[in-house]
This record gives C-alpha cells, sequence and structure tokens, in this order.
C-alpha cells in the first residue's frame, strides 16, 4: 500500500487511496510535471503468486496493454498518459486522468435506487464507451464494469473508469484476471469457467444497471448459473411480477444481458446502438422470452 505524500517515478505525489481490491488499489495523486491530479491504479503481481520467471512476461505483457490503453480517445474514457512497473517487476502503475464527481455506487448509497430514466442515460453513455473498446482491433474488455467504476462529473457527464484488469484481444490470457472477480457483477467465465469476451462486459453493465434500478447488489453469477440464487434475485421491497417488467424494459434499453447465463450466449447479440433504440429492444427481448 502506498502512503500519502510518497512520490512515485519522482514525479506523482500520492494524496490518498480511492479504493482498494484483491490485487493492488487506485490512488489520487498530484502529477508535479504537468500540475494536475491523476488517478494511479496499482497491480500488484505478488498477489497472484507469480513466479519471479514469470514477473518478465507480466512486465512485457503489461507494456503492450499500457500502449494500447494510451491510444484511445473518446468522450466516455480517462486518458491514459503514463504508465511504469517497480524494478522488480512485483507491481504495475497504469496512470489516468482524475475525473471529478461520485461513482454510481456512491449515488446510490445516497439515493437509493434511481429513476428508470436517469439510470438508463447513464447506462446509454457506458454502451458508447465499450462499443468504442469492443471496436478496437483487438478488442479492448474491460473486465470490471460495475457501479463503483462508472463516475459521474458535476457537469453530468459519465466515464468509465479503472483499467486495472483491461486486457486486449477476447482470445488473450492475462496475469491479472485470477483475482479480477467483482461477487454480482462478473460473469462465470471470469470465475476460470471460460475465457472472457466482449460479453462478459455487457453482462457486468447489465449487472450494474440491475443495481442502479433496484438499490441492492445483484445476485452472484455462479449462483446463477447453477440456479441456488433463486427468488433472492427479486428484491423483497418489489413484487415479482413489477420486477419483471421492469428489468424486462429497462435492461433490454441499457443491456441486457444481465440474466444471459439463463440463454446460450448467442443471444448476446444486439449492437450498443439498437439498445439505444427503445421500441428495437424491447421487441427483441420479449420475443425471445
Amino acid at each position: 500500500m502506498l502512503v500519502a505524500g510518497s512520490v512515485l517515478e519522482n514525479r506523482y505525489r500520492i494524496e490518498e487511496m480511492l479504493g482498494q481490491g484483491g490485487m493492488g488499489a487506485i490512488y489520487r495523486a498530484y502529477d508535479n510535471r504537468l500540475h494536475k491530479l491523476v488517478a494511479i491504479k496499482e497491480n500488484t503481481l505478488a498477489a497472484l503468486g507469480i513466479s519471479p520467471e514469470a514477473m518478465g512476461a507480466a512486465r512485457a505483457q503489461f507494456e503492450r496493454e499500457a500502449l494500447m490503453l494510451a491510444s484511445l480517445r473518446h468522450a466516455n474514457l480517462p486518458n491514459v498518459i503514463d504508465h511504469f512497473v517497480t524494478p522488480d517487476g512485483s507491481s504495475q502503475y497504469l496512470v489516468m486522468d482524475y475525473i471529478e464527481g461520485e461513482d454510481l455506487a456512491q449515488i446510490v448509497s445516497r439515493t437509493g435506487p434511481l429513476p428508470e430514466k436517469q439510470a438508463v442515460a447513464w447506462v446509454v453513455q457506458v454502451c458508447g464507451a465499450l462499443d468504442y473498446l469492443h471496436s478496437r482491433q483487438p478488442p479492448i474488455i474491460h473486465r470490471d464494469i460495475k457501479p463503483q467504476n462508472i463516475k459521474v462529473t458535476p457537469e453530468g457527464q459519465v466515464f468509465l473508469v479503472d483499467f486495472g484488469l483491461a486486457k486486449v484481444g477476447a482470445s488473450s490470457k492475462t496475469m491479472t484476471g485470477a483475482l479480477g472477480v467483482t461477487p454480482g457483477f462478473s460473469p462465470p467465465e471470469q470465475y476460470k469457467i471460460g475465457g472472457t469476451d466482449e460479453r462478459s462486459d455487457v453482462y457486468g453493465l447489465g449487472a450494474t444497471l440491475y443495481a442502479l434500478l433496484t438499490g441492492q447488489m445483484p445476485p452472484e453469477s455462479l449462483s446463477l448459473l447453477d440456479g441456488t440464487a433463486g427468488r433472492s434475485a427479486i428484491p423483497r421491497t418489489m413484487p415479482a411480477v413489477h420486477f419483471a417488467m421492469m428489468v424486462r424494459q429497462s435492461i433490454a434499453v441499457g443491456a441486457l444481458v444481465f440474466g444471459y447465463v439463463w440463454r446460450p450466449p448467442s443471444f448476446v447479440l444486439l449492437t450498443y446502438s439498437e439498445l439505444d433504440q427503445h421500441s428495437l429492444a424491447r421487441r427483441t427481448l420479449l420475443s425471445s422470452s
């Protein structure tokens, strides 16, 4: 863990930790060279138990993916401005623009469940960012879509942040996937059941919309897969019929795939632009039920 006041690369002064996970943390820092705030994502490879022999391969992979992320330019994505690793290769750092505002988890904690119109409006902006990422060649998979990684600025602009688990190419393997799981938002394939691809991000976005609309944690994907989630997926304060109708309408508009474990993966074929067309999305969902 980095201490407030410490300086990385003779440039970035750590101000505070913003969040912490199984592989590392994200910090707000001050860039002494550019005189502005930045966000620094730290991945600690020691948490994965990677051997010293594998550190070199992990470093080379990180370099390739960091350079790809630095080339991205989209209105709903922060710019990646720098990257580096510790001399022994045990920790990786990705430096991004710091985005002012609250994340969606903070907003829901403060206000409770969001109105459908507001939730969908924000999710559609994230759809634009994911459409851009997934259309790169090779596609870029974020792999950590959740309310905590979606920020809304005071002006109402939405940003998808924290690329610490991103991978380039749907078929590629990464050293950071093993601990990159958030219960309720990670799809089954992220638990080493299968390889992640673009649909993994769409699942996380659908689970995020569920959390925004209900104010509750989505059920764990593995429990959905084995059928043990049952009625616990339905908020106790909401009649089942009303809940089913809300999910059908709202998730179809924003990102259906929260329930894709009940259907063949080929069901998840709607493009993000199509999901923005309410009538088409609703017709598609209803016809598949």
